[in-house]
């Protein structure tokens, strides 16, 4: 099995050897371009910082947290219609369904807490991810950060 490193990215062929997989709430389906396992294609494009945040995330709401695809490949991405500089085709971003976040404002609080920088507020799911700092409505566009426990202390 061969391993290719850079400075915040891992490509790892997740099939050869599972036992390389550090994160402990997330498989590598779980973090993968949608369909890349049904055709064969083992190798995932990781980055270390925000697949380590959103591992923390998850432990830190204390219950299983649904996402959909953190790696998009490019013509995953063209085919959802996502930006053209999606963090999502860096590894660097997560959509997590609203069905499964329980309590948003912790959601928030922890995610920002843990790491997260950008927040793309969606009818059905939170974008979150570990780019620049940006809050945005897909309806109004950009929005201000809200405040956070932290802004009263």
């Amino acid at each position: 099995m061969t391993h290719r490193f850079w400075p915040d990215y891992r490509a790892i062929d997740w099939a050869d050897n599972p036992t390389v997989w550090p994160w402990r709430y997330f498989s590598p389906v779980e973090l993968a371009s949608a369909g890349s396992a049904a055709k064969g294609d083992t190798w995932l494009l990781v980055d270390i910082h925000t697949a380590t945040c959103l591992d923390a995330l998850r432990g830190a709401l204390g219950h299983s947290l649904t996402v959909t695809n953190v790696y998009r490949s490019p013509g995953h991405n063209a085919n959802v219609g996502g930006a053209d500089q999606s963090q999502h085709l860096l590894g660097r971003a997560a959509d997590i369904p609203r069905s499964s976040i329980r309590n948003e404002a912790q959601f928030i609080d922890l995610g920002y807490r843990i790491g997260f920088r950008g927040f793309g507020f969606y009818d059905t799911f939170i974008h979150i991810d570990t780019g620049d700092q940006r809050w945005w409505d897909q309806r109004t566009g950009p929005r201000p950060r809200p405040p956070l426990p932290d802004d009263y202390a």
